[in-house]
């Protein structure tokens, strides 16, 4: 590798799409690779995407930019949009879409539980507010008002 520029990509995992890019060590960007996807609102409130089609433009874009490069990069750093949930089997496949961090179906499990002595311990500890795009409070509006795929999912600390 000594006549070619190690690189690094950096992977952004968006809300409207993915974006991979190739920077070389003085930070100059020499490549860029984008993929959009939808977000679906089936309901008022929430917006959802599909997990597989977010994935596979992670891979392509990835793909596209070494690609571009011809060679291999030194290393892959991922950022990516937070608070988003799946309820997933123990086989890792998906039991529903991705429920991203702008929906809000989940508000009156997050009302319920913010000034509780639970939820003022978690905000305590953590910082965070209890609000309805958390993660928890999808957790708790999945076991109230998604019975069936609650119970079906597998759950891991991992």
């Amino acid at each position: 590798m000594s006549d070619q520029a190690s690189y690094i990509l950096g992977v952004d995992i968006g809300t409207s799409s993915t974006k991979t890019i190739a920077v070389l060590r003085n930070g100059k960007v020499v490549t860029e690779s984008r993929q959009s996807y939808p977000t679906h609102n089936p309901q008022p409130g929430q917006s959802e995407q599909d997990a597989i089609q977010l994935c596979e433009a992670v891979l392509q874009t990835i793909r596209d930019a070494v690609q571009q490069m011809g060679y291999a990069p030194t290393a892959v750093s991922f950022s990516s949009a937070m608070h988003s949930f799946m309820a997933v089997d123990a086989d890792g496949r998906p039991l529903t879409p991705l429920i991203i961090w702008s929906d809000n179906r989940a508000e009156a499990a997050a009302i319920s539980l913010r000034d509780t002595p639970e939820g003022k311990a978690i905000f305590r500890q953590t910082g965070t507010p209890i609000h309805p795009m958390s993660p928890l409070c999808k957790l708790m509006w999945m076991r109230e008002h998604a019975t069936t795929v609650f119970e079906s999912a597998t759950f891991s600390s991992a």
